[in-house]
């Protein structure tokens, strides 16, 4: 193997390993806590009161730290072109927010939450890639998939102008009971290819990423632990026992910036990105492989 490909391999290897400590606590998320019991004079959950605001503050960070990255640059493969690579990113959060401690199922989240991408692209006519993401959250349940298409407007033709490319996705989160989570969006990156001999070729890359991130829940149970049926008592409300609730289809939109830099030695790359906005910044390495 070839030095350069080895310290490709070697230093993703690295990166993924060095994001290790700081996924020691659960990632895993619970909703109901964003409902607070009022109490009637048996004891039982005669109403919700429900921090909406919290939830949706909760549900578009989340939907940050789950979005499908681009983790590449602006030309395409090419007509006959396929890629495969693997994303690495480790986000970092507010950890001290309510919502956020609301929603770990711990109640103690980490400043960063890990993902790692299993990205798959594939060439097509008139400067289009198609593309397929899975990721997984580390030490949790939760995964999402999604999807993605890319057009370059202009790539290599009128050296120096850089290339252009845009791009649309949308991805679906899986893996928890309670949640419901989509996001939706579209970038525009450019970059600039710059040849080093004959050894590889150094791209720098910046852009603009615009993301719906789409939310709602299902039925969620406030008081999970006691098995008594939701009732109501017609005659005397404060008997009643009413512990369920649900968040509706909300839209909350998110600008981010992007940029980063890819190394290509012949049919392997390796990629670093940087994704920030106001709530959540993303860091994301790549090593993949163009055929």
């Amino acid at each position: 193997m070839a030095n350069p490909v080895r310290t490709a391999l070697l230093t993703a290897t690295f990166l993924v390993v060095a994001s290790a400590p700081a996924l020691a606590g659960s990632n895993d998320i619970t909703l109901q806590r964003f409902g607070q019991c009022t109490f009637g004079s048996e004891g039982n959950c005669t109403g919700v009161l429900v921090d909406e605001q919290g939830f949706r503050n909760f549900a578009r960070d989340f939907g940050l730290v789950m979005s499908p990255r681009i983790a590449a640059t602006a030309e395409t493969l090419g007509q006959a072109g396929f890629a495969f690579q693997i994303d690495h990113t480790i986000n970092t959060i507010d950890a001290t927010e309510p919502y956020w401690i609301l929603a770990n199922e711990n109640g103690d989240p980490s400043g960063s939450m890990a993902t790692t991408s299993f990205h798959v692209r594939k060439g097509l006519p008139f400067s289009l890639e198609l593309g397929g993401l899975f990721t997984a959250l580390w030490n949790s349940s939760m995964v999402s998939v999604g999807t993605e298409l890319k057009w370059a407007l202009h790539e290599d033709y009128l050296w120096p102008v850089p290339d252009l490319m845009v791009r649309g996705f949308v991805n679906t989160v899986l893996g928890d009971p309670q949640l419901s989570l989509t996001n939706a969006g579209v970038d525009v990156v450019v970059g600039a290819p710059i040849g080093v001999g004959d050894v590889m070729n150094i791209t720098p890359f910046a852009g603009y990423e615009m993301t719906a991130v789409i939310s709602s829940s299902r039925l969620i149970d406030a008081t999970p632990e006691d098995l008594t049926p939701p009732f109501q008592d017609l005659e005397n409300p404060s008997r009643s026992n009413a512990p369920e609730f649900v968040f509706d289809v909300d839209t909350e939109l998110v600008h981010q910036g992007l940029g980063g830099v890819r190394f290509q030695f012949t049919a392997v790359n390796l990629l670093m990105m940087v994704t920030a906005s106001g709530d959540v910044q993303s860091y994301t390495f790549s090593l993949g492989a163009d055929f």
